[in-house]
């Protein structure tokens, strides 16, 4: 009898040492501990959700060059300047992630002082500036390497989707010339145009996200691509 009640002591003993395991278990897990519970350090691409999808608002600053393909190589200056949302989606529950979005830009050059001489007027001046507004619709493949359990690096490159909205130039004429503007539209500008981007960001506490990067058209007309590099900072959540 007395053996019996020692075996039934030591079973219920086991069984409390097992569901207080479990519960250790857990708890580590829940903590983000993935690594240190197989021997290695946690400070990996495994731990701090990496495996989680997430969303950035984001702005950009891009000065760019528009490129001619006239034969002549002549580029203006340009600034440009976009806000955007994008989300990226965890692909299989590994580091890498397909990221979609949406952007909003507009493109600007400052006012630039051109003379001239024509035979019928003589010399003359004038004014000019240049405004695009557009659309964006990116897509890239992301690379998520926690550094540690605060810093990420994300290296990324994809293609976009881009919709052109208004392109106008505008003009001061001095002298016999009026003020006056040019659709763009009308001639050399196109409506729709396919682009890339590649770039590397720093997410630091799965909140902020810093970048940069460089982006060009692929498709368009002789006139409007444009190539540059970019600047980004968004918000994760």
């Amino acid at each position: 009898m007395n053996h019996l009640k020692i075996l039934t002591v030591c079973l219920l003993l086991g069984v409390c040492n097992t569901i207080s395991a479990q519960y250790d278990d857990e708890y580590y897990y829940s903590q983000g501990n993935y690594g240190n519970y197989y021997g290695q350090s946690s400070r990996s691409y495994y731990s701090y959700g990496s495996y989680d999808s997430w969303s950035t608002f984001y702005i950009e600053y891009s000065p760019v060059k528009m490129k001619s393909d006239d034969g002549y190589g002549r580029s203006t200056d340009l600034h440009g300047f976009s806000v955007g949302i994008t989300y990226a989606m965890n692909l299989g529950g590994s580091p890498v992630f397909l990221e979609m979005g949406a952007e909003a830009s507009g493109t600007f050059s400052f006012s630039q002082h051109d003379s001239y001489y024509d035979d019928y007027y003589g010399n003359y001046s004038e004014d000019h500036s240049l405004a695009i507004y557009s659309t964006r619709i990116p897509l890239n493949l992301l690379f998520r390497w926690n550094l540690n359990d605060y810093f990420a690096l994300i290296p990324y490159g994809g293609v976009n989707a881009k919709l052109n909205i208004s392109a106008r130039e505008h003009y001061d004429g001095y002298g016999s010339y009026s003020s006056y503007d040019i659709d763009l539209f009308d001639g050399s500008f196109k409506r729709f145009q396919m682009g890339y981007q590649a770039g590397v960001r720093m997410m630091i506490g799965n909140v902020v996200s810093i970048g940069a990067g460089y982006k060009g058209d692929l498709t368009g007309s002789s006139y409007d691509k444009f190539h540059g590099v970019f600047f980004q900072l968004g918000y994760c959540f």
